[in-house]
């Protein structure tokens, strides 16, 4: 007997996060979890009532946290952690990953999307779909590659960073943590932690709007 997947969050992120779940076939059941009632099931799921009560059941089951904040993401992973869950990665069976790549606990590989030899992510990390992570990057705890993301060879991305939809990184390009990529940008060099980046040539930004 398979056993059930219990996934955190009930939005846009998360049907993505059960349709590929589900496509695994390794779940009898996905049940999930939001605060806020849904309106809209995901395919193939069930309503199992708020977030406390799936961190009340937490305890031996295999879960993953779908919801987009990194930091509710790697929190909540965390304290279920702590009470004996499993968290467990989801990766589309439409996604390429190489025989070497390792995935952190609670990660999202989503369709379509590459990853290539020697690459690793932290815990909770989504790769979004189309995106691509070439040769030896390293993802820290949290990161979000939105669609369409390309990371050219031995790219270092820091805990909690978002790539927006589009952007592109160049080889060996290191980004600090807690930044943000804007969509369609084009990285060409290092970015320190905590700033905003966007254009072409991306230039960094503090986090407040400030040069």
């Amino acid at each position: 007997m398979r056993p059930d997947l219990h996934v955190l969050g009930a939005g846009g992120h998360a049907a993505v996060v059960c349709d590929a779940a589900h496509l695994m076939a390794k779940w009898d059941t996905i049940t999930v979890y939001d605060d806020a009632t849904p309106e809209r099931l995901p395919s193939n799921t069930v309503f199992g009532g708020n977030l406390a009560n799936a961190v009340n059941q937490s305890n031996g089951s295999h879960l993953i946290v779908a919801i987009g904040s990194a930091d509710v993401r790697l929190a909540l992973g965390n304290q279920l952690a702590e009470r004996g869950a499993q968290l467990v990665t989801v990766v589309h069976p439409a996604a390429v990953l190489a025989g070497d790549v390792a995935l952190g606990a609670g990660s999202v590989v989503c369709a379509g999307a590459i990853l290539n030899a020697g690459s690793v992510t932290g815990e909770a990390v989504i790769i979004n779909t189309g995106a691509i992570a070439d040769h030896h990057c390293r993802l820290g705890a949290g990161v979000h590659l939105c669609p369409g993301v390309t990371l050219a060879g031995r790219v270092k991305v820091g805990e909690r960073s978002w790539i927006g939809v589009g952007a592109c990184v160049r080889d060996g390009v290191v980004i600090g943590t807690n930044t943000v990529v804007g969509a369609g940008a084009v990285v060409v060099s290092d970015l320190p932690s905590n700033s905003l980046a966007v254009g072409c040539p991306a230039k960094p930004q503090t986090r407040n709007g400030n040069t």
